[in-house]
Parts: C-alpha cells; structure tokens; sequence
C-alpha cells in the first residue's frame, strides 16, 4: 500500500482503469489518497437499470459539480424512464417538482451542452402536471374527454406538435418527469461506447435525442432487452444513423406499434411504424434482432440502408398471435435471404431461426441456397427453412402409439443434382449448424447428409465444424450416428477435416458455439 501512495496520479489512474467497479470501490474504501487518485474510474460504468430506482438528476449533479468526470463515462445501463406516454397513474409529482434554482442549473447546462438554444422561464404552476392530474377528472369537458389526455399539455391554446423542442424540454424539465434528464444526461457524456437500455424508447410522445456537441460519436453499440414486448424498431431511426454505431442488438422490435388511440379511425389493433432511413447510411457490422417481427418490406429498408454488415442475427417472435388479434404479415426465411442481396459478398455469419407461416409454405418462403454468399464463415439455421430438405414424418394419430407409425420413406425422396445441400452452401463456409425444433413434425433427409460426406473434402474445403440438433434420441438420431461414424472414420484416416457433433441444441458444441440457445421463450444471446 504504501509503494502505491508513491505513484503519481495519473499512474494511479491508469491502475485503476484495469480493475473492476468493485475492487476500485473496495480500494477507495482503505484511503482517502487512492479514492481521489482513483475516482474518475469509478464513473466509467452508469448502471441505474431498477423500475422506479434512484432518479438520474443524482448522477447529473455528480457531473454538474465535477464536469470532467463526465469524460470518464463508457457505459451505461439505463431502465426505462418516464415520458408523457408511460406516466403512472397516481404518480404524486409534488416531491418532484423543481425549484427554480435546480430547475435553472439543469436548464442552462441543457443549452451549454446544445441540448436546447432557449431557456425558458420558471413557471410558477406546471402547466404539466396541471393536465396530468386533470386527466381522469370526470367533469373534463366533452371537447377534451374526445382527445388524448396530452394532446395540449404545454399549452391549453396550443396541439402538442406545434410547440417547440426547447419549450418541450423545459416544461418537462420543470415538472420533474425524467425525460429531458435522460436527454441531458447522454448530451453530456462524450466519451460513451455502450448504451444498454432495459426498455425500448418512446419513439411517439418521447423527446428526440440530441447531443450536437459530440454528436455520439464515440458510440459502438446499443443493445435493447424488451423481452416479451413489441415495439416499433423505427423508435430507434434516429439511433441507427449514428456514425460510430457498430453493433445494435434487441429483442422483441417488430415493423408495428400498438393503436392506442381510441378515437382513430384505423380499427387495426396494430399498425405500421416505418424506418425513415437512406440507403448505405447505416455503418452496423454485427445486428442482432432477436424475437422480432418485421416486414419484408422494412427488412428490405434496413438491409438496403445497411453498408458494413459482417453479422446477423434474426429469430422470429414467438408468440402467433399480438395480444389476441391477427399476426401482421412477418419475414419468412426465402424473403430474409432475399433481402440479404445487398450482403451477399461481405456477411461472415448468419444465426437464424423463422418458422414456416403456414403449412402450405408457398413459393419463396423458405431458402433455396446460398452458395452466392461468398464470404459467409457460419451458418446457424434450423432445417424447416430450408427448402427440398426434410422428410415429413406422417401425421400423429391419437389412437395409436408412437411406434407404430409408419417409418420415413427415405427412397420415396427424390432429388436433382442442384437439389443436394452440398450445392446449396458456399464454399467459405466453415462452421454448420442444424438445430431441431420442438414445434415441427420434420427431420432432415439423410440423403443430403450422405452426399456431403461424400462430397465436403471437394466442395466445402472450409468446413471444419457441424452440429445436427436432435430433439431425443430416437431412431432419427441412430441414423445420424451412422453418419456421424464415417465422418469420424474419414477423420482418423486423415481423409477429412470435418469434426460433426450430434445432440440436444442445449448441448455443449465447444468452440462451435454460436451466438443463442433455441430454447422455448428465451433466447440467450453470447457476444463474443
């Protein structure tokens, strides 16, 4: 201990930078010297993902007080927080309010850090929370119970899209809702490389973010765990544009929004909510949407918008229905590949997961090759989304067991030479994996599995690793262990390269594990 109170600051400093939140935390708890030496450290990770936790004005007078610590920020995990859309009902804003003297210290720091050009004045009532708290009054008049709540919350004389950004803010600012102290908050913390938010923005009454200052350009990647949610990928428009933005990773986006709106004249229970991006704008090189439902259409916009893309993730959502109403139309696995034109020469690795729509599986829903994406290293698929590759197994018949079905005809299958999976994959291809699903009656023919035996040495130089999941082991899995033997044989002999592993999709593929699990309802996602 003594040997470090030698060191200068700034080699102090940068010792701390190596430790963990917790060890400079501990550290700073021993000596007073350390804890100043080593402070700045302590605020390069933002963590305050708790609903209803501590309020961000405390972080924010943390920076306010020391400015130059506001450099030091890298990372931040954010819950959600409050804009007009998701206010609670009886919310008591009466301890949350701001003084004039907080509310002018936040709002001048709001227009140095170019957040907001105008200051507005202290208003001595919130014209904000004067409209929240009169919402659910029963003797509203028949003019403002026939529109929404918030439609003239800034000002009784004025709709809500006609008042400026400034006023907005300001007016939020002085009613206590966290909204314009998210806002500020990310204008102020130039140096940020992950956003890691808990929740999806309010891409309809939330404020818009802005940081004209550094303009986030040290920002590498967003990730959203709204798990269970569906909400419009297109809140993120803004987000996606970003310069410096590399990896966007979600979960449960899709191309729709719910319709709150009682009085619309659209019935849907959903409706669209569309990209507004330019094509090649976007710089993503690894995306991630995981329980999604999008579009052909805006898939198509965010491919053709995309013009570094390495890495996609795409699995469908889960559910077959949107809270009891008619599924919108979603992304089938042949127009998937459709819209991957654009990458056919530059994507390295696909994880995929999209289930037939129905089972008719017209023309085009499901892939056909993809021997013209060249560059492609890893290929994560179940076998349903593929075409010319399954053996239907008959239909379950309740009053009769399991095995006494009739068997698979595999010799009742018949297949071109383009047909053959071997023709079908690009030769880069290095790692290939099957997985099973629970929720189709299919298996992968075996033919396809004894050509590429036969033929990966030639064709497919570059495979090394194979995995074919199986749901149990069944006489399907006997079968593969057949081919799994003269892979082996072909191994030992040094004839081939390729190591296949047969097993539960819960099993441990070592080094060829890839980015998610299948399992029911989860997908764990595992950035490497």
């Amino acid at each position: 201990m003594t040997q470090l109170l030698h060191l200068s600051t700034e080699l102090l400093l940068q010792v701390g930078s190596f430790l963990s939140q917790d060890d400079l935390l501990n550290i700073s708890l021993t000596c007073k010297h350390l804890r100043h030496a080593t402070e700045p450290e302590l605020y390069r990770e933002y963590n305050n993902q708790h609903l209803r936790a501590r309020s961000f004005a405390l972080f924010l007078g943390r920076i306010l007080n020391r400015p130059e610590l506001a450099t030091y920020v890298r990372r931040l995990e954010l819950r959600q927080w409050e804009t007009l859309s998701n206010c609670f009902d009886g919310e008591d804003f009466s301890e949350r309010e701001l003084s004039e003297s907080d509310y002018t210290r936040f709002a001048q720091a709001a227009k140095t850090a170019g957040v907001i050009s105008e200051v507005f004045p202290y208003e001595a009532e919130s014209q904000v929370i004067k409209i929240f708290n009169n919402r659910l009054n029963l003797n509203r008049s028949l003019e403002e119970s026939m529109s929404p709540w918030y439609s003239k919350v800034f000002d009784a004389q004025l709709p809500i899209k006609e008042v400026s950004y400034d006023r907005q803010f300001c007016q939020l600012l002085r009613s206590g809702l966290e909204d314009p102290f998210a806002v500020l908050l990310l204008a102020m913390l130039p140096n940020v490389n992950e956003i890691h938010l808990a929740w999806s923005l309010d891409g309809r009454l939330g404020l818009k973010w802005r940081a004209p200052r550094h303009e986030f350009r040290n920002l590498r990647m967003i990730t959203v765990n709204a798990d269970g949610l569906i909400w419009p990928i297109s809140n993120f428009n803004d987000q996606l544009s970003f310069q410096g933005l590399r990896n966007f990773e979600v979960i449960g986006g899709s191309s729709w929004r719910e319709n709150d709106d009682f009085m619309s004249d659209i019935p849907d229970a959903w409706i669209s909510a569309p990209l507004s991006l330019q094509p090649r704008t976007v710089h993503l090189r690894h995306l991630v949407l995981q329980s999604c439902a999008m579009s052909s259409q805006e898939f198509q916009k965010l491919m053709d918008a995309c013009c570094q893309l390495k890495t996609l993730v795409y699995t469908c959502y889960n559910l077959k229905n949107f809270d009891g109403g008619e599924t919108p139309l979603k992304l089938s696995a042949g127009e998937l590949i459709e819209c991957l034109q654009p990458h056919q020469t530059t994507l390295e690795e696909l994880y995929a997961d999209i289930p037939p729509r129905s089972a008719e599986n017209p023309p085009g829903s499901r892939i056909k090759s993809l021997s013209h994406f060249t560059a492609l290293r890893v290929i994560d698929t179940l076998p349903y989304m593929w075409s010319k590759l399954l053996v239907e197994k008959p239909p379950d018949d309740d009053d009769s067991d399991a095995e006494d079905q009739e068997p698979l005809d595999e010799d009742a299958l018949e297949f071109s030479e383009d047909d053959f999976l071997t023709r079908r994959l690009p030769s880069s291809v290095q790692t290939l994996i099957f997985r099973e699903s629970i929720l189709e009656k299919t298996e992968m023919s075996l033919k396809h599995l004894d050509r590429l035996v036969e033929e990966h040495a030639d064709r497919l130089p570059n495979l090394r690793r194979m995995f074919i999941g199986v749901f149990n082991l069944n006489q399907y899995a006997l079968d593969l262990g057949y081919i799994q033997d003269k892979i082996d044989d072909a191994f030992d002999d040094g004839l081939s390269r390729l190591e296949l592993e047969i097993g539960q999709d819960n099993d441990s593929l070592g080094d060829a594990r890839t980015r998610f699990d299948v399992t029911p309802w989860v997908m764990k996602y595992i950035y490497r």
